[in-house]
């Protein structure tokens, strides 16, 4: 292939990035201005024209998924496969480089990487064995903490406090990798900081400087501080770096990812240069007027103008739903249309700030028989804290319920391990009865120690509370007592940050559902939390059938890097999005909240919907809502209100 075919069908921003030979560059990609594409053919151009070997160049992606296409676009640009070159995620690259490095990084050749699941197993295991109170410093809090000051380049020892609480913490850190060293255990945080501790070493450094002349880095603007120190260590004055990134896409600040790496490139890199990708080639004009629209109203930005030779009449329908019912039937009716007009089902999204908000979609799509998929999220009955909650309602609805008993009568925890429920377990299994009739004898016989015998005793008067209850109580003032009394929504308000939001409105919405729910006629003579269980069985069974295909449901986090011919996006209110913590937090926050709202707007290549509710019920009240400030940005002209 000759040079004009690399440089073939790209517009001249696209081919100034290509082709540049500044030793900084910076691209600012605005959203679907194919900046794959760029990356791409940057690295064939390298290849092909310059004569630069594959293993000089080091690419770094965000998902293995980019990483693989970029591989395999290049091999097919190049008309052969490309061997050699590195391409990978942070992670991939750190577990590569530790392992051919294994001895300066003072690792056992054969050590072991775990991932976030086995790393709190961990956690959990240790805070056991030190005797600290899971309420006062949670295993999952204590995992944040552990891996925040590893992002930070914070190892125990450099860590200072004298409160308490954070000794408590800083205890566990030190413990935690000690037992990981032993073990030759390195978490995902721990691939980062190793890493960047094996490059300090000069010899490993220069030979890394020597081998990489050119290193590219995707999606810039989601780089954590560790990150970011990691690319500097091996970058060298001689290579060639180029960022490539929107400032705009920056969305991910909850999670360690800091904007400011991309802001301050031009003064952390003097005469560097910036170059912007602003044709868009999947949205038409309108849906790109109202994304420039909006965002022109963030202060941290550089800036740039999304255009397109898409033109369109179609302007964005914009619906004021009475309630979040009428709001979700509404979408279900706009999709139904969809499809009605011979669109594929595939290309149709619906977005929504909070996982919360899903279970009424969810709902409005199973009444009217249109196929779903819930993409990044577990469904809304399948979420760990709703399942929770469900075993509880089990169990005050049937006591005798083994598998809802084993699996909340330590949730949270209150002192019942694993020792008391094997002696409790080997007595159900001996006289062929109930766990909870064993309990029930255990207590009166004093089998147990007098401590595990009030813990039980204590379990079972909640239980029993709330049964009495149950005939007495509307189902969802049950279901919001039951939160209370099992302390399952305090437990759970101890998770960090967004997860801690995420999993709050979850159990806030299985209240709302309750509430929302009506019993099927001629029910006989069941009460009303059996046949709510039954409902939620009945609809789990439907979920998983039609799981497949369909519409897709997602969080506007989720939809980044994903695109659709028609998007909808709901919720759009004043604490929903921008979302209440982040008006709390203040402009930073709320520019980030304005940012997620244009990621949605840009996944859509020919439609975009807009709706909110003036009502949801929260926590089984019902709240008034105000129409989000985002929606006076856009400018007004380009909405359609929809009566």
């Amino acid at each position: 292939m000759d040079k004009q075919g690399i440089l073939s069908h790209l517009n001249e921003r696209q081919r100034q990035a290509v082709t540049s030979e500044r030793q900084r560059i910076l691209v600012l990609a605005g959203a679907g201005s194919g900046k794959t594409k760029v990356l791409v053919h940057r690295i064939a151009h390298l290849v092909h024209q310059h004569h630069i070997a594959p293993g000089a160049i080091l690419a770094v992606t965000f998902t293995n998924k980019a990483a693989n296409e970029m591989r395999q676009r290049i091999g097919k640009l190049l008309n052969t496969p490309l061997s050699g070159i590195w391409i990978g995620t942070f992670h991939a690259l750190s577990a590569r480089l530790l392992r051919m490095n294994w001895q300066t990084a003072q690792l056992p050749q054969d050590f072991q990487i775990i991932d976030a699941r086995d790393q709190l197993r961990i956690i959990q295991r240790l805070c056991k064995e030190m005797e600290i109170d899971p309420h006062r410093l949670p295993p999952k809090n204590a995992q944040g903490y552990i891996n925040r000051n590893k992002e930070n380049g914070i190892r125990p020892d450099d860590v200072h406090s004298s409160h308490l609480l954070h000794e408590h913490r800083l205890a566990l850190y030190r413990k935690y990798s000690y037992f990981c060293e032993e073990q030759g255990l390195v978490d995902f945080a721990e691939l980062l900081l190793r890493t960047y501790e094996l490059l300090s070493h000069d010899s490993i450094r220069d030979h890394y400087h020597q081998r990489f002349q050119h290193i590219l880095v995707d999606e810039f603007q989601d780089t954590n501080e560790m990150q970011l120190l990691w690319l500097y260590q091996l970058m060298s004055e001689k290579s060639s770096f180029v960022a490539v990134g929107d400032e705009d896409q920056s969305i991910y600040g909850w999670r360690g990812a800091r904007l400011k790496n991309i802001l301050e490139f031009n003064a952390q890199f003097k005469h560097a240069e910036i170059i912007r990708l602003e044709q868009n080639y999947r949205s038409t004009q309108p849906i790109l007027a109202a994304a420039n629209g909006l965002i022109r109203h963030n202060r941290q930005r550089l800036g740039k103008h999304l255009w397109t030779h898409h033109s369109s009449n179609e302007r964005i329908n914009f619906y004021k739903a009475y309630s979040a019912l009428d709001e979700a039937k509404y979408i279900a009716t706009c999709v139904k249309e969809w499809c009605n007009n011979e669109h594929p089902l595939e290309e149709c999204a619906v977005l929504y700030r909070t996982n919360a908000q899903s279970r009424i979609l969810e709902q409005a799509f199973m009444r009217a028989h249109i196929p779903y998929r819930i993409y990044g999220s577990r469904r809304f009955y399948e979420r760990e804290e709703i399942r929770h909650a469900l075993a509880y309602l089990q169990l005050i609805d049937h006591p005798h319920n083994n598998h809802a008993l084993r699996r909340i009568i330590n949730v949270p925890r209150r002192g019942i391990g694993e020792v008391t429920m094997d002696k409790i377990s080997a007595y159900a299994n001996e006289h062929a009865v109930s766990l909870w009739d064993a309990i029930r004898v255990s207590i009166q016989q004093k089998t147990l120690s007098a401590h595990q015998r009030q813990n039980l005793q204590n379990f079972m008067d909640i239980i029993v509370a709330l049964k009495e209850q149950s005939h007495m109580s509307h189902l969802h003032v049950l279901v919001g007592d039951m939160l209370e009394k099992t302390k399952l929504l305090s437990f759970y308000s101890e998770d960090h940050g967004e997860i801690r939001v995420m999993r709050q409105e979850n159990l806030n919405e299985l209240v709302n559902a309750c509430r929302d729910f009506c019993p099927p006629k001629e029910e006989g003579d069941i009460t009303l939390l059996h046949s709510f269980l039954d409902n939620v069985a009945l609809n789990a069974g439907e979920d998983q059938a039609t799981s497949q295909k369909g519409v897709a449901l997602m969080t506007l986090h989720t939809a980044k890097g994903l695109e659709f011919d028609y998007v909808l996006i709901a919720g759009l209110e004043e604490n929903l999005l921008p979302h209440y913590n982040s008006i709390q937090n203040g402009d930073n926050s709320i520019e980030e909240e304005r940012r997620l709202l244009y990621v949605g707007i840009t996944r859509a290549r020919k439609k975009v919907t807009c709706s909110w509710a003036r009502s949801r019920n929260n926590y089984g009240n019902t709240q008034y809502s105000v129409c989000s400030r985002f929606v006076s940005e856009i400018p007004s002209e380009l909405f359609h209100q929809v009566m």
